[in-house]
């Protein structure tokens, strides 16, 4: 049965949820949970397996991060090609969703992370970190993709997207090129659709995919 508090049937409103506040985005995944990978899924939803083949092809080395795992679904798309599940670390906010990335057998540990608070993690003590769908809920993101490419070890890199919309409200190329100041590496990859079955998505919001490498 689907909760009050996820998106209703038809996705409406689900773009405006970019600008909540933390608690009623946590609370919203909370709810969503048990529905969320069948309903984006019909929403023409790949964002886990276009993630999954940019961060299989840097040959990640030793454990993954999945920096906003949800219900797992970027987990899934990496073991399918080929990564040790062993490897793979999920964080998440949304206790509901951790609790079905858990059961799902595609990571070798599950924790709650707040990623705006930081990340529990030594520094260089990663060879990839991969970060899906989830900068729409941080109207900053300087600080967190600072907290990625602190956690990666040398020649190892991180993978994240951003919408195409909140790219231009939120500056992210400037964004990006105070990362670039700082030394660290930056590629942007090309718009890719999003949720084209989900009609206020549609061809208008897309996201974008952008590597980072820490500081030679």
């Amino acid at each position: 049965m689907r909760s009050s508090s996820g998106p209703s049937e038809s996705g409406e409103g689900l773009s405006a949820a970019a600008h909540a506040d933390a608690a009623e985005i946590v609370g919203r995944y909370d709810g969503w949970a048990l529905d969320y990978e069948d309903d984006v899924r019909r929403w023409g939803y790949t964002l886990p397996e276009d993630i999954a083949d940019l961060a299989v092809a840097t040959r990640p080395a030793g454990r993954l991060l999945d920096a906003g795992c949800g219900t797992g679904l970027i987990g899934h798309a990496l073991v399918a090609r080929g990564v040790d599940p062993g490897q793979i670390v999920g964080i998440d906010a949304s206790q509901a969703s951790l609790r079905i990335a858990a059961e799902s057998g595609v990571y070798g540990d599950v924790s709650r992370v707040d990623l705006a608070a930081g990340l529990p993690f030594d520094d260089h003590s990663f060879g990839g970190v991969v970060c899906g769908g989830v900068l729409t809920y941080i109207p900053d993101a300087a600080p967190v993709l600072r907290e990625f490419v602190r956690v990666l070890q040398p020649g190892a890199r991180a993978i994240v997207s951003q919408r195409t919309d909140l790219w231009v409200e939120r500056n992210f190329d400037d964004t990006l090129g105070q990362l670039r100041a700082e030394g660290v590496g930056v590629e942007i990859g090309e718009r890719v659709p999003y949720l084209p079955d989900l009609a206020e998505y549609g061809q208008e919001i897309e996201v974008i995919f952008t590597t980072l490498s820490s500081p030679r």
